[in-house]
């Protein structure tokens, strides 16, 4: 079963909606490693921040393989947030999730890990 978010109703196209589950998800290019060597190769510290923190963020990789709704999920310092959007807004297309065999957009969530010097 797949399971969406928002309402649902026969009259929704589905290409309009976002899809938590889906039978292909999306991937970033190169695969997880390379998803990790992005974020290590451009988080960005926020000057003067010695705060650590975990933050989590929401994003939609649309049909297109597109970034899109980029949203902070956990109360975190606010340069911290900040830099979370900057560095997945920033990210390259990925390949997209498809249902069905045809792209959809899929809400997915990733975890941006800050670490204090």
């Amino acid at each position: 079963h797949t399971r969406l978010q928002g309402d649902w109703s026969s009259d929704v196209c589905s290409s309009d909606l976002t899809f938590i589950v889906v039978d292909q998800m999306p991937e970033y290019p190169g695969g997880n490693e390379a998803l990790q060597e992005y974020i290590s190769l451009n988080l960005k510290y926020p000057a003067l921040k010695e705060v650590s923190g975990k933050v989590f963020v929401s994003f939609v990789v649309d049909k297109k393989g597109k970034v899109t709704d980029v949203k902070v999920k956990n109360d975190v310092d606010a340069a911290l947030a900040k830099e979370a959007i900057r560095l997945v807004k920033a990210m390259p297309l990925w390949t997209p999730g498809k249902l069905d065999g045809k792209p959809v957009n899929v809400q997915l969530n990733l975890p941006i890990y800050f670490k204090a010097n």
